[in-house]
C-alpha cells in the first residue's frame, strides 16, 4: 500500500512551505490518499518526513476534491506514537471507513500538520 502524491503548499504570507512558531513548525500539504486501488482499511500511513516534519504532534485534514464513486466525504488524521500519522478516509457520516483496496487516487486532501 502506498500513499499517492504529496505536494507542499504555501503555509505563510511570504510564500514559505513551513511556518515556524517558536519551536513548533506548521506545514500544509495536498495529499492524494492512494496511488491506485490500494486503500488500507484503518488509514493510509504518512511519515512525518513526507509532511516536512520530523515528528507530527497534531494535524487536521479536509477533502478538496472527491473521487466520483468511492471518495471520502470525511477525513481524519490520527497521530501515531512514532511521530507519523494515519490519514483515515471515511464515507458519508455514520457509514464507516472506505473499503479495502478502494481507489482514492482521484481524491485530494489538504493536511495541515504541526510538529517538529
Amino acid at each position: 500500500m502506498a500513499v499517492g502524491t504529496i505536494t507542499p503548499k504555501q503555509a505563510d504570507a511570504s510564500g514559505g512551505a513551513v511556518t515556524v512558531v517558536g519551536d513548533l513548525r506548521c506545514t500544509v500539504n495536498n495529499v492524494v490518499p492512494t496511488s491506485g486501488a490500494n486503500y488500507a482499511v484503518g488509514g493510509v500511513p504518512i511519515t512525518a518526513a513526507q509532511l516536512g516534519l520530523s515528528t507530527v504532534i497534531w494535524a487536521m485534514a479536509q477533502v478538496i476534491t472527491q473521487a466520483a464513486t468511492v471518495g471520502p466525504s470525511e477525513v481524519a488524521v490520527l497521530p501515531q506514537a512514532d511521530g507519523s500519522v494515519l490519514l483515515k478516509c471515511l464515507l458519508a457520516a455514520g457509514s464507516g471507513d472506505n473499503a479495502a483496496n478502494a481507489n482514492l487516487s482521484g481524491t485530494l486532501v489538504q493536511v495541515v500538520a504541526f510538529g517538529y
